[in-house]
Formats: C-alpha cells, structure tokens, sequence
C-alpha cells in the first residue's frame, strides 16, 4: 500500500486524542484571481478543520463506539473544495491529512503517542514529505494551522474562559510567533514541491464580543495580516481569509454583536438558535454551511467555478438571514441546486457577481429583448424579466437558431419582451435582449430554468474579499529614534532609521521610502506600531505616514502616550494616494520620555 493511499485511513487515534482538545481555535483578503495547478493529487494539511471535525457528532460516535471513525466526516471544507477541483480534474485523489488537535509543534515534532499510530511516518509533516516525494504531481496544497497553538496560549498563559488576564501586546506578540512558525511549514512544502500550489488558511473570531477590548476580531485579523504577507513571499503561494465571511465587523468597523448572525448560521456557537458560548453544547468548529462558505473563501481565489454556483438554490435561505448568510451559501454552491443553471452557477461562485454574468450571455443570444420579456415564452423572456433566466436564453439561443425566433415576432412573446429590455438594465436586462429575437423567446421556455438562477443574489457576501489586492508595509529600527527621524523600509533595507528625505525630492531609491505606489493609486489603513519601551507621564510619540512624494502630507497616523503605553493603533482609511508616490513613517516625540526608542511599524497600503 503507497503512502497516498494510506493517507485518507486516518486511524481512530488520532480522533480518540483530539477529545482533549475540542475547544481549538476555529482557522481558516483574497488577492485577485490566482493560477492554480491542479495535479492528479490534492494534499490537506491541518488541524480539526481539514479533518471535517463537528464536535456533537464526534462525541456521538465516542459514547456509542467507543472510537470515531474519519471515514464518517466527509462534509468539512477539504471535501467542498476537492468537488470543485474534480471539476477541472475528475480523476484528483484527495489526501486528507488533518487531524483534530494537531500544533505546530505536534505537526512538525509529534508527541510520539498516541499520534504517531495516525501517520505511517510518525508526524504529518513526514507524512507530507513522504507524499510529496513518491508523487510528483501533487497540487494544490492546503494548510489550515496554529489555532490550536493560540488556544492554547490563551488557557495557559491568559486563563480563559474563566478569566483574562493577558494585555494587548502579549496576545499580538503570541500571534506573530505563531504565524512565523506556519510560515516555516509552508516554506519547507515549497522547497519539497516548487511548482505545487500552496494556499494558506487563516482564523476566523468564533467568541464575538466575548474578549476585552479591542476583542479577537483584531487578533484574528492581525494573524491573517502576518499570514497573507508570508503568502506573497513564497512563489505559487496564496492565502485564504474567512474572518470577512464569519465576522463582518472587521469590514464594517462596526460592534463585534454584528458578527453574531454570522457566527450563528456557519458555527455551532448558538445551541438552540442562541449565541452562548458558555454551554457545553457550543462548538467552535463549523456548520457543514460554515465549511462550504470557508471552501468557496478558497476556491474564490482561483476565479469563479461552475460547481459552486450550483448553490444558487441555497442562496434563497440566505435572503432568509439579515445579514445574507444565505448570500454565502449560494457561493459556496453547496447544495447545487444551481446546478441547472448551470451558467448561472459561475456567477454564484462569484457572489453578486455571478447571476449577471450569465444573464449577459442570454442578452446576446436574444436580440429581441421583447420576447425576452415573455422569458417563459420567449427566449425565456420571462425569465428575461427574471434575468437569470437570461442565461437561459443562450441555450435558447438554440432558440435564437430559431430565427423561427423571428417570427416570434409572435406578439405575446413580443410584449414581454418589450419588458426584457428594461430587464437589460436590471437582472432582467440581460434576457430582455435575448427576448429582441423574440423568437428566441419561444426557447424562452428553457429560460424558465433560469429563475432557480434568481437565487443566485445571495451571492452578494463576496465583496468582503475586495481587500485582497492591498499588501502590506513594514518599518522598524533596531536602534533609538530621535524626534522628527523617519523608520527603515524593511522589503529593501534592514532594520535602521535617518532623517527623513526632502518632500517631493523624486528619489529613485531611498531605504526611509516604500516602493511606488502602483498603478490606480490606492489607500493606507490599518496602522500598527509598538516601541520597546513604555512611554509614561506627559511624554507622547505620533507615528504618521507621509506621502513623500505630493506636499508631504500625512495619510495616516496614531499617538503612543501613558494610557496605551507602548503601542497604537489607527483601523480607518486615509484619502487616496496617486499612483508612483513613496510613502515614509516619521516619530515625532513630545517630552523626554518619547525619544530615543526602537519602533515597528505596519501598515496596509
């Protein structure tokens, strides 16, 4: 028996062990759609998540067995995103590694029993090797690591849930360590497969309002920051954020209490329909909706994709939830009932974005949006009016060979199709061209598919991945700033700092300068610096960010004084920064007890 083979016989354990650990951190910007290489083989790596944990059903199995059984949890996100890819690849084979409970540590080290009986070469990490070793067309790859670490720095060391007892800088220290240690893991992947695609799963916050200010979204969010930026430094890499899909809040900037519907419909946070993270029922982990939203958050980074579309049925639900869930679940096309909207299924891939898609391919296919307008009639005109039905219209548009279409200049198809071309504006717009062969419209009956299409809006929820495209700017000394000096560019220069360049001297290179802007210009938000010492008294130290290029004007910036002592934060979005300008980070100290200090600061840009 090979390696890969063996891979999928998770032994019981492995599942017996984790039941010590069923409180793990849940884990899960996407950047603009990425390539992905997809091989005769799909490897994922990871804890609880990739091994399809529910936490109920678990406990079920060990009551009445004695074990559980991995063959048994089929519904996690590795097996959504793994349908996806049989779309492209009919013949993948999934190796599913994960492993309820699993660290950093244990994965790389292991902690000899009982989880060296689940791997055949003693860890996961061997385990992977041994994969990627005998099969050379092993890709993509994906690793979901290190909430299982943060948990269980905050039982240890912060006392939850009981208490809390760790300050803001402890938790977010912790959290860098962590992600540099799966940074580690996924370096050593790519080493061992260069050309494998690798995406890297970050965190979502499953205790909304639950911890002190500033709460976990911004831990999670923090860790996700650290993870992406890893991510675009490994070639072939990219990294997959569900925080914007489970805590809308980090988008808004609103309370965490929005985050809960979310929670609510993709965790088992809410036994009973309420958010009561206190009961022995409550379980971190996700719905088998939550695993299908946190699959489509994966496969939304490749573009859109058929398959998931096919949830445009479940979509409906979503209109159901205020804050559109639903909208997710038709992305992630669970259900498939889309499916026979087959074109309308992309789109749902895409969110909001899918349903238009198609209906814009059945405009064309029926010129006389008239008869679009009678989309059942005409080329679906009803449906035109439905727009969805549109895409319909394409199919249809057999219906356009039905120049017989043209006779549909059959007056009742005519009339709707008067209203598909008001559709063409709107969903419907798209079949109301279609309708214009109103003959087409006779096809139209097909279009009538289409209204399954009409779900598809819940897509809707996407847009949170918009942030994707931005990257992150980092700055730090290793030596005393003096008032008014500026802060070294790392990505070219090492840690240091020098007096700030001239506004607008059109320096082509300068370590105190972030590289252009790119083209379209952009924003700056986020703002993050720590000192390594604490700042008391009336002594305080601004850190700005400066558009070096313009007038010198400052984009952005927070104060460090004796109340946050050694650290600040600035979550909101400057005005817009051209395309070309280079950005500086300057510290300006007020009072004796501000200057001369080592300072790190990030930024997203």
């Amino acid at each position: 028996m090979s390696v890969l083979q063996r891979a999928r016989v998770r032994l019981i354990v492995c599942c017996v062990a984790a039941t010590a650990v069923l409180g793990g951190l849940a884990s899960a910007q996407a950047a603009s759609a990425a390539s992905l290489v997809t091989g005769s083989t799909y490897l994922a790596l990871g804890d609880s998540l990739t091994y399809g944990y529910h936490a109920k059903q678990f406990s079920e199995e060990l009551k009445s067995k004695g074990f559980a059984e991995a063959k048994n949890y089929e519904e996690g996100f590795v097996n959504d995103f793994g349908a996806t890819l049989k779309v492209l690849q009919p013949k993948l084979q999934i190796a599913d590694l994960g492993c309820p409970g699993e660290t950093t540590e244990t994965f790389v080290n292991g902690p000899g029993a009982p989880y060296t009986g689940s791997y055949s070469h003693n860890t996961q990490m061997e385990e992977a090797e041994a994969i990627l070793k005998e099969n050379s067309n092993v890709s993509p790859i994906t690793l979901d690591m290190g909430a299982n670490d943060i948990l269980q720095f905050l039982e240890h060391t912060c006392g939850f849930p009981s208490t809390y007892t760790c300050s803001e800088t402890q938790v977010l220290t912790e959290v860098a360590a962590v992600s540099g240690r799966v940074n580690a893991i996924a370096e050593k992947l790519h080493a061992l497969d260069p050309r494998a695609t690798i995406v890297l799963v970050g965190q979502y916050n499953p205790y909304p309002a639950v911890l002190p200010p500033p709460g976990a979204d911004k831990s999670a969010a923090v860790y996700n920051i650290f993870l992406a930026n890893y991510a675009s430094k490994i070639p072939g890499a990219v990294f997959a954020d569900p925080l914007t899909r489970f805590n809308p809040s980090s988008v808004t900037k609103g309370p965490e209490t929005e985050d809960i519907p979310t929670i609510c419909a993709y965790t088992a946070m809410c036994p009973g329909g309420v958010f009561n993270p206190a009961s022995p029922e409550a379980d971190i982990h996700p719905t088998t909706l939550g695993y299908a939203v946190l699959a489509e958050s994966i496969s939304s980074l490749f573009g859109p994709t058929g398959p998931q579309g096919v949830t445009g049925a479940t979509g409906a639900e979503g209109s159901t939830g205020p804050a559109g869930p639903a909208g997710p679940e038709g992305a992630a096309g669970a259900e498939g009932a889309t499916g026979a909207t087959g074109p309308t299924g992309p789109e749902g891939a895409t969110g909001k974005e899918g349903p238009q898609g198609p209906t814009g391919k059945t405009g064309t296919a029926g010129t006389p949006g008239v008869t679009g307008a009678t989309g059942a009639q005409g080329a679906a005109g009803s449906n035109g009016a439905t727009g969805p039905t549109g895409p319909e219209g394409p199919q249809g548009s057999g219906g356009a060979a039905g120049a017989k279409g043209e006779t549909g200049a059959t007056g009742p198809a005519g009339p709707a199709g008067a209203k598909g071309a008001s559709g063409s504006t709107g969903p419907a717009g798209p079949a109301g061209p279609a309708g214009v062969t109103g003959v087409t419209g006779a096809t139209g009956a097909t279009g009538a598919t289409g209204t399954n299409g009409t779900t598809g809006p819940a897509g809707p929820t996407g847009p949170a991945g918009s942030g994707g495209n931005s990257s992150i700017a980092e700055f730090a000394s290793f030596q005393g700033v003096q008032s008014g000096g500026c802060l070294v560019y790392t990505p070219i220069g090492s840690q240091g700092n020098g007096q700030c360049p001239p506004n607008g001297s059109g320096f082509s290179t300068s370590y105190l300068l972030t590289g252009p802007t790119p083209a379209g210009g952009g924003t700056v938000s986020n703002l993050y610096a720590s000192t390594n010492a604490t700042i008391s008294g009336a002594s305080s130290a601004t850190i700005a960010v400066i558009n070096n290029t313009a007038s010198g004007a400052t984009l952005l910036s927070c104060t460090v004084n004796s109340s946050n002592k050694n650290n600040c934060s600035n979550t909101t979005s400057s005005g817009p920064v051209s395309a070309g300008a280079r950005l500086e980070v300057k510290v300006t100290a007020s009072g004796s007890g501000a200057s001369n200090h080592d300072w790190q600061v990030s930024f997203r840009r």
